[in-house]
């Protein structure tokens, strides 16, 4: 059915008797809609809770991109959360100890040298991260509220530019105003320019059903906001004044109008009414999909709205043109039209905050710096309560970019992916972030109970010679002929003389790792920039390739935070939030540069694609794996993805080399961690470029040990092993960051693990028998005790210790893949038959 707008007539006698009556309204008040700021629009942000489904009181409700503040949604679900390391808390405590006291001391030339180990057992630690907000996603806080109803510092382009959620579902019809940012932001071109993506590229119908799904959540699993009000007076508002001249009219609506929420003259206030979600229950507006005949579309449509229709039909005045339908609608002024006025207002997904967290990282333990002569070890933070963080604006984006998404992606396309041509993840140690003024993540206090021991020394002044027979005199003892300072004890004969006690005092300062817990921000950085589906590879189909623009960097978001402990002011400090950073990067900025003439936008940060990055590095000639020196299953990684040929071709000429099978390199590979989802992209450019120098392994320092490329090696064993790559690249320098250097130093090492040691001597790993200084291996055939015997000094060493790396009773002889449950490998435990040695078994006896 082709669309056209349908022939229709409508009649409006509202202005027949509006202008006088406006007129009246403007003599009688003499007053303007908007009040002056008072005392009480300065009042702090209303954070208070709020439970569904109730309806809050004016003015609770904050800011209709963000209603309830720290309150999460009325089924109180738990989002998705992503985490981040790298956010650091330096605690600073005092330790006072005495002499005489407990410290081990010693006397020389009247100094006394006193070595202490304090152990300070756990007490109560409170973190307070108040300051804490959330970038790039959103701001209510800057601009028109309910705390601040007439005034906000950012315009609407300040909020499109930098803001996802402003972005998304423009900064036009809100409860705040016509603009929510500036209320004079009125004109058709700002109503165009500020509308956001959604209301310009969803069809009415799609628009029509998403704000349905809106309507239908309230007070279910969603709070009942405030949609917008409307500023509504009819004639039996008038009724006293107009019974005084015996007049009575019908009750029509003679002003019914959107309005502004906040800052209205209190004088006014009678005729504003607050319009919330559930309003529109049953009250939607018609589809046009659901009509077969347009002009019956308009008809249903023209009715929602407020008006009285009917269909009348002209005949024809030739026979060619035949009979005519025509639709005449008359204004019904006795019905109000904040229905349709409002509906625009209604908010395309949900409002509410998502819930998170930040905790301290009890994997990766506390540290102290040496510091004026202190060292701290055996720190411990147990106990601890994490903070609550309330996210705004998350899913928000998340459901808003999935709308967006609908309008490009195939019919039953997953639109939430694994990143794609990402450079490589973050760092806890990241250094390019981006940030921007946010609203409050009202978090919580953080505590737990630290403990830890000190050790340092201090000097004091030795204890002067002292008298017998002394006595207390006031505050000095005295026998009459000698006195000294300090106290008397015992008193009479054979007392003495006892010294005043002297204190140290030492700063110790604690370094407490934390991690961060995001929620929904995995699925909006792959809905928005990194998965395959994502908006920003619309705009910018081609990155990470040959010519290319470049390629996308996992960028987190940071914001300052002061926090105190204990009550004691302690030091500011950045919390990073996964992803925000590039979010801003590509999808706010990116777009908009790309849509904008060439050199009006802004430049973007890319990092070098793999392919353009390498220039002129090339692999050395590798000897060809032969017999028992290949991979028996070579298609495929550990993890299901396609085996780059030139990783194949390094296993196997590393192998071929050192005479051992390439598949044990690949397991102890796979036992590491090297092929963890997210941590590397196994693609056949990436293995070029970090074998031949073009590139170095992500977030690997060459000068950090052990080593952070696919396997460890503490720095001892580097440095004997890394010359293992000049076998075949003779003129080479080894890095322990670039992957071929690393799987031949992995190689040689295998190669001589597979010996054993004397230590292993009678001794089995599950049955299999240690080998004890010899191998019965040929070439790369190795036997299972050599294969065993490797693994177990790569992971323990030549010490036998009665310990082969795994649960008792489980995996034996290697067990199967799946035991790994797809995890690190690094840890014995966790769920079933967990086992770092059945992972590498496993893959070196099936590759």
């Amino acid at each position: 059915m082709k669309i056209t707008k349908p022939y229709f007539l409508s009649l409006n006698f509202k202005s027949l008797i509006t202008i006088n009556f406006v007129l009246f309204i403007f003599i009688f008040y003499n007053l303007t809609i908007t009040a002056p700021v008072h005392a009480q629009d300065q009042a702090p942000i209303p954070n208070v809770l709020v439970l569904c489904p109730q309806k809050a009181p004016p003015p609770t409700e904050f800011n209709s991109m963000r209603p309830f503040q720290a309150n999460t949604t009325c089924t109180s679900q738990i989002a998705n959360t992503a985490s981040f390391c790298g956010n650091q808390l330096t605690l600073r405590e005092t330790i006072n100890e005495t002499y005489p006291g407990d410290g081990d001391c010693t006397t020389q030339g009247g100094i006394v040298t006193c070595n202490f180990n304090a152990k300070i057992p756990p007490h109560t630690i409170i973190i307070n991260l108040s300051q804490a907000n959330l970038p790039i996603m959103g701001n209510t806080e800057d601009v028109i509220n309910s705390q601040n109803p007439t005034k906000s510092t950012l315009s609407s382009a300040d909020l499109m530019n930098n803001y996802v959620s402003w972005y998304l579902e423009g900064t036009n019809s809100k409860a705040e105003g016509v603009s929510s940012a500036i209320q004079s932001d009125t004109s058709s071109s700002n109503t165009v320019n500020y509308s956001g993506p959604i209301n310009k590229l969803l069809p009415q119908d799609i628009q029509f059903i998403a704000r349905a799904n809106t309507v239908n959540q309230a007070m279910n699993t969603r709070h009942d906001q405030v949609v917008g009000c409307s500023f509504n007076i009819s004639v039996n508002d008038l009724n006293s004044l107009l019974l005084t001249f015996g007049i009575t009219l019908p009750n029509i609506q003679i002003l019914d109008f959107p309005i502004p929420c906040y800052g209205n003259n209190p004088l006014l206030t009678q005729f504003i009414t607050r319009h919330y979600l559930s309003e529109w229950k049953g009250n939607t507006p018609p589809l046009l999909s659901q009509y077969k005949d347009q002009l019956d579309y308009w008809k249903a449509y023209k009715t929602w709205q407020g008006n009285a229709c009917n269909t009348i039909t002209i005949p024809g005045f030739v026979p060619i043109i035949g009979n005519q339908k025509m639709l005449i609608c008359i204004n019904n002024l006795t019905v109000s039209k904040y229905l349709s006025y409002l509906y625009s207002y209604i908010p395309y997904s949900s409002t509410e905050d998502l819930q998170g967290s930040i905790s301290i990282d009890n994997v990766s333990s506390a540290t102290s710096p040496t510091t004026s002569g202190v060292t701290v070890n055996g720190v411990t933070f147990s106990g601890q309560k994490p903070s609550t963080l309330f996210f705004s604006h998350m899913a928000e984006s998340n459901q808003d970019a999935a709308l967006l998404q609908n309008t490009f992606a195939p019919q039953g396309a997953d639109e939430v992916g694994n990143p794609t041509n990402i450079s490589s993840n973050t760092t806890c140690n990241t250094l390019d972030v981006r940030s921007n003024k946010g609203d409050n993540l009202f978090a919580s206090q953080l505590s737990g109970d630290l403990s830890y021991t000190a050790k340092f020394s201090c000097q004091f002044n030795a204890i002067s010679s002292t008298s017998t027979n002394c006595k207390p005199n006031g505050s000095v003892c005295t026998d009459g002929t000698e006195c000294c300072s300090g106290s008397c004890t015992p008193e009479g004969i054979n007392s003495y003389c006892m010294q005043t006690v002297q204190t140290c005092t030492k700063d110790v300062y604690i370094a407490l790792s934390t991690e961060s817990s995001t929620p929904d921000v995995d699925d909006i950085w792959s809905r928005l920039v990194a998965g395959p589906m994502a908006i920003f590879k619309r705009i910018f189909p081609e990155t990470n390739t040959t010519d290319s623009v470049g390629t996308i960097i996992d960028i987190p978001g940071s914001t300052s935070i002061t926090y105190s402990a204990a009550g004691v002011s302690q030091d500011s400090a950045d919390l990073k939030l996964p992803h925000l950073g590039g979010i801003s990067e590509y999808f706010l900025k990116g777009i908009q540069t790309a849509l904008r003439p060439k050199g009006f936008g802004d430049t973007i940060e890319f990092a070098q694609t793999t392919a353009s990055s390498c220039t002129g590095g090339t692999l050395p000639t590798l000897p060809a794996g032969q017999g028992s020196c290949t991979l028996k299953s070579s298609d495929t990684l550990p993890t299901g993805a396609a085996m780059p040929p030139t990783l194949k071709a390094i296993l196997e000429a590393a192998g071929q080399s050192y005479n051992v099978p390439p598949s044990l390199i690949l397991g102890v590979m796979y036992g590491e961690g090297a092929f963890n989802p997210g941590k590397y992209d196994w693609t056949e450019d990436n293995v070029k470029a970090w074998s031949t120098g073009c590139a170095t392994m992500p977030s690997c320092n060459q000068n950090t040990f052990p080593s952070q490329g696919p396997v460890p090696f503490f720095a001892p064993y580097w440095n004997n092993l890394k010359d293992a790559v000049k076998v075949v690249d003779p003129e080479r320098t080894p890095n322990p960051c670039n992957l071929m250097d690393t799987i031949f130093a992995l190689a040689k090492d295998l190669a001589s693990d597979q010996y054993g040691s004397n230590d292993f001597a009678g001794k089995t790993c599950y049955g299999i028998n240690l080998n004890s200084g010899s191998s019965n291996s040929s070439f790369c055939n190795w036997s299972q005790s050599d294969v065993e015997t490797a693994i177990r000094i790569w992971e323990f060493g030549t010490v036998y210790n009665d310990t082969c790396g795994t649960k008792v009773g489980g995996c034996a002889n290697g067990g199967y893949a799946s035991a790994c449950d797809g995890d690190i490998c690094e840890k014995v435990g966790g769920s079933g038959n967990t086992s770092h040695n059945a992972c590498v078994w496993n893959i070196a006896n099936t590759y």
